[in-house]
């Protein structure tokens, strides 16, 4: 039986994205091409531009799919995690260093070539925005434990974790094959260990009585 026409096209674009997002996982944005991306999904430019009318169109695309299944992967991972604040937080902060560290190149792209898209721009905040309403919900969990005022406390926790996450991504990913860039740059696990081990004792050592105006108060 012949496959419908519909089902073609979805197969066809789905060959297409996953080519591009090989092609940016394996050497990043700079060499990224439409040619090269027909090449890899074995179909033809034509069948490439016939489903993404340009380089960008598609680059959106790839934007949007891997920002949606890293967000469904630190969500299941964070649900699945065991109940002490602890543990959630090592959940959260390993699960996106790891994803980050191991497509690099990929996460490079995906967090840096934004600026003169709106539509990728506005993706990346949407993203945060996710992101952070997960990070409290899974912190939201524990709020026995917190010593902190939660709506603070998420807010500069997100930012420094996460932002320093996609900070170690973009120099790593964006960096030529073999090129030192500065010593001193624990492995990401290590990395990982720590801010989550630091992000506990922020979150539960309660702010000390005097603490000048503006800071966090103790117990919500």
């Amino acid at each position: 039986m012949k496959e419908p026409q519909q089902d073609r096209s979805r197969r066809s674009a789905q060959q297409i994205l996953t080519a591009a997002v090989e092609m940016l996982t394996e050497s990043g944005i700079a060499d990224f091409t439409m040619t090269g991306v027909s090449r890899s999904a074995g179909l033809s430019i034509g069948g490439v531009y016939g489903r993404f009318p340009n380089r960008e169109a598609l680059l959106r695309e790839v934007k949007d799919d891997v920002l949606t299944e890293l967000e469904e992967e630190v969500r299941s991972r964070a649900e699945a995690a065991p109940g002490d604040l602890r543990s959630t937080l090592t959940t959260l902060v390993t699960t996106l260093a790891e994803a980050l560290h191991t497509r690099s190149r990929l996460f490079a792209f995906v967090f840096l070539h934004s600026a003169d898209d709106p539509a990728m721009r506005r993706r990346g905040f949407v993203f945060h925005e996710r992101m952070k309403n997960l990070f409290r919900d899974a912190l939201g969990r524990h709020g026995e434990s917190i010593s902190r005022d939660r709506t603070t406390a998420v807010d500069v926790l997100y930012e420094v974790v996460v932002q320093s996450l996609i900070s170690r991504t973009i120099t790593e990913g964006s960096s030529p094959e073999g090129e030192t860039t500065y010593a001193g740059i624990p492995p990401w696990r290590t990395y990982a260990a720590h801010v989550a081990e630091m992000s506990c004792l922020y979150l539960t050592i309660p702010t000390p009585v005097g603490a000048p105006p503006g800071e966090d108060h103790d117990l919500h």
